[in-house]
C-alpha cells in the first residue's frame, strides 16, 4: 500500500514538472575585444588586421614599427593553415589508399585467405590526427594577441589599447548554440 502511494505521488509530481512548456535558455558568451580610442576590434588576428588598417592612416610611424610583428603573426597563421590542410589531405589519401588496397584483396578460390595490410590505414589516421595538434601549436593564440597589444602600448605616445573581457549574457527563448542551462518554470 505504501509503495503504491509513493509511486502515485512520484508520478503526479513528475507529471506536473514535465507538463510545463515554458523553457528559458540562458546563453553565456565571453566576447573579448580591443579598444583603441573610439575604435573597437575583435581580439583576434582579424581584429589586428582592422587595427593595422586604421593605424596605417592614423599613425604611419607606429604602423611601420608594428608591421614586422603583425606580419610575423599573419605568416604563422598562414603556415598553420597550410600544415593543417596538407597533413589532413595526405592522411586522408593514405587512409583511402589503404582501404582500396585491402578492398582489392578479396578472397578467391586460388587465395582463400588473402593477407590484409593495415599499415596505410593506421599511418593515414595518425597523420590526420596529428594535423590539428600541429595546427594548434603553430597557430596564433590569444597570448600572442596580448603580446602584440603590449608591444603596441609600449610604442604608442597617444591612446593605448584597452582589452575588455566582460562577459555578455543574453536571454533566448528556444534552442541556442553554445552552453545553455535549462530551467523549468
Amino acid at each position: 500500500m505504501k509503495i503504491k502511494l509513493l509511486l502515485s505521488l512520484m508520478t503526479a509530481f513528475s507529471a506536473t514538472l514535465f507538463s510545463q512548456t515554458d523553457h528559458h535558455y540562458i546563453y553565456h558568451e565571453n566576447t573579448p575585444y580591443l579598444t583603441w580610442g573610439d575604435y573597437h576590434y575583435q581580439n583576434s588576428l582579424r581584429g589586428l588586421r582592422s587595427l593595422m588598417t586604421d593605424l596605417h592612416s592614423q599613425d604611419p610611424e607606429l604602423y611601420k614599427t608594428l608591421r614586422p610583428e603583425y606580419q610575423s603573426l599573419r605568416k604563422r597563421q598562414q603556415e598553420a593553415g597550410i600544415i593543417l590542410g596538407v597533413f589532413s589531405g595526405v592522411g586522408a589519401s593514405l587512409t583511402v589508399a589503404g582501404f582500396v588496397k585491402n578492398n582489392n584483396n578479396i578472397p578467391t578460390q586460388n587465395n582463400p585467405s588473402p593477407k590484409l595490410d593495415y599499415g596505410l590505414i593506421v599511418g593515414g589516421t595518425i597523420v590526420m590526427l596529428a594535423a590539428p595538434i600541429i595546427y594548434v601549436t603553430k597557430a596564433v593564440r590569444p597570448n600572442d594577441i596580448l603580446d602584440f597589444t603590449n608591444h603596441f602600448n609600449r610604442h604608442t605616445k597617444g591612446e593605448k589599447i584597452q582589452i575588455s573581457m566582460r562577459p555578455e549574457v543574453q536571454f533566448i527563448n528556444g534552442a541556442s548554440a553554445g552552453l545553455s542551462l535549462r530551467f523549468v518554470f
